[in-house]
């Protein structure tokens, strides 16, 4: 098929190509800024070859508007919410991501960038504090919500939400035991849960 007119730019040429395809692309944007360029191109992209139902993350979002959380949201985009931003100092607005009802999953962009260790991530959610106990997030997560993108969330981003994410009768899940309480130590201690 020819392209359509209003997709000029390489990405937008490829995004076309992969959303006819059927396949999951999993972007990498930081700011607000690339966010909004890259929702500019898949915005065109979608004119002519439907999104929703693709499940593409936008990874990273250390910081993204309203706006774009709604735009992405109307193209049936994810978010990817990586513990990696409380190094960089990122203060993302979770309170507003979650508010949206835009489906987002919590990881730990491990182990390069970052530590592997999924209770520091929860526990920067919920806390709002880095490892170093620095505010580094004026909003934040329930202990629920944080967990919820840390399984569920994360199962429905990579597809598997049939098979894992959940505690339920035919999934696949693994047994922790933990030396405290995930839901009712102190918030600052999250990060300090060990298996």
């Amino acid at each position: 098929d020819p392209w359509p007119a209003e997709i000029m730019n390489e990405y937008g040429k490829l995004a076309t190509v992969a959303a006819r395809a059927g396949w999951h692309v999993h972007q990498h944007v930081i700011n607000n800024s690339a966010v909004s360029d890259l929702l500019d191109t898949l915005e065109k992209v979608n004119a002519t070859q439907p999104l929703n139902g693709l499940r593409w993350t936008l990874g990273h979002v250390y910081d993204i508007s309203s706006t774009n959380i709604a735009r992405a949201k109307a193209l049936g985009l994810t978010l990817g919410v990586h513990g990696a931003a409380m190094q960089a100092g990122a203060h993302m607005p979770l309170r507003k991501i979650a508010e949206s009802g835009i489906v987002f999953g919590l990881g730990t962009d491990a182990t390069i960038v970052s530590h592997y260790n999924p209770f520091v991530t929860l526990g920067w959610l919920v806390s709002g504090l880095d490892v170093g106990g620095n505010r580094v997030l004026d909003e934040t997560l329930t202990r629920e919500e944080a967990l919820i993108a840390h399984t569920r969330s994360n199962a429905y981003l990579f597809f598997q939400e049939n098979a894992l994410g959940s505690l339920e009768i035919g999934k696949q899940a693994d047994l922790v035991v933990l030396d405290r309480d995930y839901m009712s130590v102190p918030a600052a201690e999250i990060r300090r849960i060990k298996p």
